[in-house]
């Protein structure tokens, strides 16, 4: 009679264990969300990376915090500067932000960041495009400097982008991403109509910028 209470006790513990197995997947997606709700045009902080677990919506291979209250229970090192809140990348860490963007357009991201480093780079994943960016060295980890990149093509809708970072440290305090119009875009006279870096796919319209008869015959695009 004992060993059949003990029998059926074990069996009901062991259930148990199996549920909540069960339930900590659905439990541990909804902690998938954003931290805050972002929209473009607009800034995305670096320190604003969705909610979630480490390797879910971010991952560092720094040990330690930083010394940031902004955030709690994170493990990525947010530092408190002059200019606001900043996160330390370093090679191989990356975050993600889901974000809106209010209408389909080409956007300019602008970068604030400070690193005494040279050869920084890393990149940004947009949709099924890969966009490499590297940085030019400031004078230390602390006060930003900004710096402007090419337009991207961005479709309107909630889009989650993730920041991976290649090569170097940096303190990355936010990139705005600015819309621009048509008449702005082909105010350029020469170089990359939008910049690609391989593998991606590359459309017929983004031949590169230039006069009439250098880069392009219709007279559209000079």
């Amino acid at each position: 009679m004992r060993k059949n209470t003990v029998i059926k006790l074990f069996s009901i513990i062991m259930t148990g264990l199996m549920l909540i197995c069960q339930l900590m997947p659905i439990a541990y997606a909804e902690e998938k969300a954003p931290f805050k709700s972002m929209s473009l045009p607009g800034d995305v902080w670096a320190c604003d990376f969705d909610r979630g677990d480490e390797v879910v919506s971010y991952y560092t291979v720094s040990e330690g915090a930083g010394t940031s209250t902004y955030r709690t229970g994170v493990d990525m090192r947010l530092f408190d500067h002059s200019f606001g809140v900043g996160t330390a990348f370093t090679q191989n860490d990356w975050a993600n932000y889901t974000l809106n963007v209010s209408k389909s357009g080409f956007y300019v991201p602008t970068v604030y960041y400070a690193t005494p480093e040279t050869g920084v780079t890393f990149v940004i994943e947009y949709d099924d495009e890969v966009v490499e960016y590297k940085l030019e060295p400031s004078a230390d980890y602390t006060n930003a400097v900004s710096q402007e990149f090419d337009s991207i093509y961005l479709t309107e809708g909630k889009k989650t982008i993730k920041i991976r970072w290649r090569m170097g440290g940096v303190t990355l305090y936010k990139i705005n991403f600015a819309e621009i119009g048509k008449s702005d875009e082909f105010s350029k006279m020469e170089g990359s109509y939008r910049k690609q870096v391989l593998p991606t796919r590359i459309e017929a319209e983004d031949f590169d910028l230039g006069k009439k008869g250098h880069f392009s015959n219709d007279g559209k695009n000079n």
